[in-house]
């Protein structure tokens, strides 16, 4: 799938929540994010162990959720960051994600900016070092230490002690098994109805902060989401193309062949393009 396409169909993540949040009594967290020349407390924490089921470049990874506000798991627990930068930026919250070594053993790590005032939507700023970390414990459920991640025009320094909140994969599916299950189910009549430009279609697959984006799309831009469109392949040959399925609770990924990854949240009984 071409970069076109992946732009349209991947890169437009939002996200209910799984009931546990980025702060509790047992959590804490002070940090300070320096950007652009001003600076953002950074209080709450969301601890997370993904293991990498999906095949993402950056491999296993303890993921330390920084932030103003709590994030909740449900926007922080997929494949990927991309839904906890879209919570963020919707509700108005500075949030930085750390990713650290899955055991503590490594002091090497790096440190990106989810959302804060003056970050434009979709950009980034990415730190890492070897020795970022200056103490990294990890073990009996919980994670904790300090940290100093320096850049030119932005800085992140802080420690944080919390709990390893509870993501554990429920299913996972690969090859024919993956193409017939309900999540994949879901992406293949998204990716269908979007193919037709039936956003009507579309929106029974798709929550509906997904579809309001795209909708947004196609009104700036009526011709290039049409060509867009157009190059999305059948289905029969995107059906082909599922390698595997990994499902945490009401979270779900839709792993191709191509290693791109679609990430769906359910909503009720149904599977939703996230």
């Amino acid at each position: 799938m071409n970069s076109g396409i992946r732009m349209l169909v991947t890169s437009l993540a939002l996200g209910c929540s799984l009931g546990a949040s980025a702060a509790g009594e047992s959590s804490r967290a002070e940090a300070v994010l320096q950007l652009n020349g001003r600076s953002f407390p950074l209080t709450s924490v969301l601890v997370i162990q993904n293991g990498n089921e999906e095949g993402m470049k950056d491999g296993p990874r303890l993921l330390v959720f920084l932030s103003d506000k709590p994030i909740p798991l449900q926007s922080a627990g997929g494949a990927s960051t991309f839904r906890a930068a879209a919570w963020a930026r919707n509700a108005g919250v500075t949030a930085v994600v750390l990713r650290g070594d899955p055991t503590g053993k490594s002091s090497g790590g790096s440190a990106s900016v989810l959302a804060a005032p003056g970050l434009v939507p979709g950009g980034f700023a990415t730190l890492s070092g070897d020795q970022s970390f200056k103490e990294l414990h990890v073990g009996a459920g919980r994670a904790s230490g300090k940290f100093v991640f320096d850049g030119s025009d932005t800085s992140l320094k802080g420690s944080f002690d919390a709990p390893i909140a509870p993501l554990t994969v429920t299913e996972d599916v690969k090859d024919r098994a993956a193409a017939e299950s309900a999540p994949a189910k879901a992406y293949l009549a998204y990716m269908a109805a979007l193919r037709r430009s039936d956003l009507k279609e579309a929106a029974r697959y798709a929550t509906a902060e997904r579809m309001k984006e795209i909708e947004q799309f196609r009104s700036a831009d009526a011709a290039t989401f049409k060509s867009m469109a157009k190059e999305i392949p059948d289905g029969a040959t995107l059906a082909k193309s599922v390698r595997r399925v990994v499902v945490r609770g009401d979270l779900a990924s839709v792993v191709l062949s191509s290693k791109e990854v679609n990430e769906l949240t359910r909503e009720g009984s149904d599977w939703k393009v996230d």
